[in-house]
């Protein structure tokens, strides 16, 4: 990657990540190294959980009910409590590319102050959601039944009211690309969220989503480390990324968007035996934007101290110390 770094932050890219080579040679991407938090929860749910709730394996840690996503927006914005006010008409976080809701963006309260976009046509989002749910029900009863069904009149009634005005910012947005990567789920999530930032939409935070990684076979062909699964992986997370920041240096907009990888969990660093890898522990994270600090955060992962299942043993930077600076700083 930089041939100017000490010898123990010095490290290789996998060779589909060319673009993300380009990104750091144009001083717009960073790598944080040994990321995780002690104890690391191997269990894709539980571990995602942890991720997105702020959370680790102690016993304080490891029953959030709440993501820091959803906290944090609603600490700096406490008056938008499920609707647009005039200061803020779009949802403080939009969601692409997952059905599930994700438990990042749920508060400590009934707010819903999110909207979840995927498998909508983004134009079209205002007239799907009129089609949701029937006239209002007038007479509510003082009950816990009441409650719930208040609760889901205030959900819909919200989703309303920010529908029309997401189909507005991403008909009125646009892209300086056209050619995003096809067949690359990550790129057409991506250029949706460009387009809406052109658009006018003021949400500060975006969720989006590639998977495929639990490799436990087939992460390579034939030994060779260039071909197979996570081969296309790294290329369709280094090209999407590349394509997305060079679509807003065309836009005007690269100066407002910094963009973070995470997962709830690298792989073992010991192969198996079906040419992959099983659940494991540290992994980096890429930082990508332009007014961001470039370079290695952090040294190398010393290989030579793995567990006796051969996993990653010595967390260098807590991933909440990530998220933090990105809340504090950006």
């Amino acid at each position: 990657l930089d041939s100017t770094l000490g010898n123990n932050e010095q490290v290789g890219l996998h060779p589909s990540l060319q673009s993300l080579k380009t990104l750091y040679e144009q001083g717009k991407a960073a790598i944080v190294q040994g990321v995780g938090y002690q104890d690391m929860n191997q269990s894709h749910f539980k571990g995602t959980d942890l991720w997105l709730s702020g959370g680790d394996s102690t016993t304080d840690g490891n029953n959030i009910p709440s993501g820091w996503m959803g906290r944090s927006l609603q600490a700096f914005y406490p008056d938008v409590a499920g609707a647009p006010t005039a200061d803020m008409p779009d949802p403080l976080g939009i969601q692409i590319g997952d059905s599930n809701p994700s438990l990042g963006f749920h508060t400590e309260t009934e707010h819903q102050n999110v909207i979840n976009l995927s498998g909508q046509d983004a134009a079209g989002f205002f007239s799907l959601i009129q089609t949701i749910g029937g006239a209002p029900i007038l007479n509510i009863p003082d009950s816990q039944h009441g409650d719930e069904l208040a609760f889901i009149m205030g959900v819909e009634q919200s989703t309303s009211q920010y529908a029309q005005r997401i189909s507005q910012v991403f008909n009125a947005g646009s892209n300086s690309i056209s050619s995003y990567p096809t067949g690359n789920v990550l790129a057409d999530q991506l250029k949706t969220i460009a387009r809406l930032i052109k658009g006018g939409c003021k949400t500060k935070i975006y969720l989006c989503q590639l998977g495929g990684f639990d490799t436990h076979s087939a992460q390579i062909i034939n030994g060779t480390p260039d071909a197979g699964d996570h081969a296309d992986l790294m290329e369709a997370l280094g090209d999407s990324l590349k394509t997305f920041m060079d679509d807003l240096e065309g836009l005007g907009l690269a100066d407002q968007v910094v963009a973070c990888t995470f997962s709830e969990f690298g792989r073992c660093a010991r192969q198996n035996g079906s040419d992959g890898t099983d659940h494991g522990t540290l992994a980096p994270m890429f930082i990508v934007g332009k007014n961001i600090a470039p370079g290695v955060q952090g040294t190398n992962v010393n290989l030579s101290n793995l567990t006796p299942d051969g996993q990653l043993q010595g967390v260098q930077h807590d991933y909440r110390q990530v998220f933090t600076t990105l809340l504090q700083d950006w």
